[in-house]
């Protein structure tokens, strides 16, 4: 597409200065021999750049339907993807007060007790299990590999440059089914700790903490917009997060940080004191499968 571009541009540039100097030499200039034979090999230039534009147009046109096509399949993958997160009902049990008012006058407070603390000990269970396929739904969605979305994304340059806001909406398009309001708002609410990089109004990269803040927290979603790479965006991302990390370190100097590497990212996140699995002293870390 790149070098499509380019070709129309040098095509229009070069017939525009072979018209204008054609038309000099047949209006204002006094015609000889040697003016003609320029002129007309003008015309000849001029006529194959006018092939040339209409070509790359045509080519251009059958590009951007073929990278449209490739785009929206690499959408329909990621929508299943993220069509598989479920979010955590961090409600508290309820407490023995309350659980006692409604059995009073069925069982002793004896009896209550003990059904209380077996029911709220199975609740917690269950939590806990809904928390573990939710860290493992983001594992997923983290070791996913979006390389061929953002290849066909990085090719899709118009011809005819669009504004930021116009590449945005069609970002947005593209993933109408991600940015859904409640869906942020709930992935929002669930997260311990976040952060957004901005040029300008422009967000251009993100990160996240989740976890309990005193036994596992987890780094989630370091993205980087792809025209925004390679400028240590990303290294500051992280380096801010971990500070953050240290902070919850002050409730309990032994809480576990966990990552999800996607394939390819690993060396970035050694940079920081992370270590791959399996090693000698731990297991490969393992996703649930359905």
């Amino acid at each position: 597409m790149k070098l499509n571009q380019r070709i129309f541009w040098i095509s229009v540039i070069v017939s525009s200065i072979t018209l204008i100097v054609s038309i000099v030499l047949n209006f204002f200039i006094t015609k000889t021999e040697i003016t003609e034979f320029i002129n007309g090999i003008l015309l000849n230039i001029f006529a194959g750049t006018i092939v040339l534009v209409i070509t790359s147009l045509y080519e251009y046109t059958i590009q951007k339907r073929d990278l449209l096509e490739n785009i929206m399949l690499q959408c329909l993958k990621i929508r299943v993807l993220f069509g598989k997160i479920k979010y955590f009902d961090n409600r508290e049990y309820v407490t023995f007060e309350q659980y006692y008012n409604y059995y009073k006058d069925k069982l002793n407070e004896k009896e209550l007790k003990q059904l209380y603390d077996n029911d709220k000990q199975k609740y917690e269970i269950e939590q806990k299990k809904d928390f573990e396929k939710i860290i493992d739904t983001y594992i997923e969605i983290a070791d996913g590999d979006y390389n061929e979305f953002w290849k066909y994304y990085d090719q899709l340059k118009f011809l005819f440059n669009f504004k930021d806001k116009e590449k945005h909406k069609l970002y947005y398009d593209l993933f109408y089914y991600i940015y859904d309001e409640k869906i942020i708002k709930q992935a929002l609410e669930n997260t311990l700790y976040s952060l957004c990089v901005y040029d300008g109004d422009r967000l251009i990269g993100y990160g996240r903490i989740i976890g309990d803040k005193t036994i596992f927290l987890y780094i989630q979603d370091i993205m980087v917009i792809p025209e925004y790479q390679g400028k240590k965006i990303g290294t500051g991302i992280m380096t801010e997060l971990l500070k953050q990390v240290k902070e919850y370190k002050k409730i309990n100097p032994n809480i576990r940080t966990y990552l999800g590497a996607s394939k390819g990212k690993e060396d970035f996140y050694k940079e920081f004191g992370f270590i791959s699995r399996p090693n000698e002293e731990l297991g490969a870390g393992m996703i649930l499968k359905s």
